[in-house]
């Protein structure tokens, strides 16, 4: 930002672990040291930088082992079928859940029928992890089991209810402001009430 002139332009990947290829093209609009602009329609995609070039992962991929005594039970009234794992909802959530890891369908261990039951399975960094069965219950309800330090289903059903009220957006409906103290997304327009800190790297 320090060496663009007031006009400069700068493109740049902007990305999570859930949702990628973001491609931001921020301008510098006056003398200050600051940047804004849209993330465009059009998809960009980079490999990692990696800090060990002897281990693939990247070191908050080191995720910490389940601690006894945090798994939790619980019911839900959302499908979890009708979360979507689409780049728009995926690019929503990893702004709204702090070092999301993964979001996927897939099949996990039923304590209750002690076989295999389709789920969507959250992740994140810090050892959080949720699954929430596809297959209802009698009343309608649908069986959800968490643990590690965070409730993250709890924060991907705000997330799916916040997606649909916003009109289910794709992330090009989303843009960037960055300077040297801080870096936040914003929505629709860079004044919007909705906006959601970056990490500063």
């Amino acid at each position: 930002m320090q060496q663009l002139k007031p006009g400069g332009k700068i493109l740049a990947n902007l990305r999570g672990d859930l949702a990628g290829g973001t491609l931001c093209l921020l301008t510098k609009e006056g003398a200050d040291d600051e940047v804004i602009g849209p993330i465009l329609p059009i998809g960009g995609y980079f490999m990692w930088l990696r800090s060990d070039p002897s281990d693939p992962h990247r070191p908050h991929e080191h995720t910490p082992a389940a601690q006894r005594g945090t798994t939790s039970r619980s019911t839900t009234s959302l499908n979890p079928a009708q979360v979507p794992v689409d780049e728009g909802f995926l690019f929503l959530l990893q702004l709204q859940l702090h070092a999301a890891q993964s979001l996927w369908r897939g099949q996990v261990h039923d304590p209750a029928t002690r076989d295999q039951q389709d789920a969507v399975i959250a992740t994140a960094a810090d050892g959080s992890r949720a699954e929430a069965l596809t297959h209802p219950e009698p009343d309608g309800s649908y069986r959800v089991v968490q643990s590690g330090p965070r409730r993250i289903w709890d924060t991907v059903e705000a997330t799916h209810r916040l997606w649909r009220h916003l009109g289910r957006p794709t992330p090009d409906k989303f843009g960037v402001v960055a300077n040297s103290d801080t870096q936040f997304a914003w929505f629709r327009n860079d004044d919007n009430w909705r906006r959601w800190p970056l990490p500063l790297v």
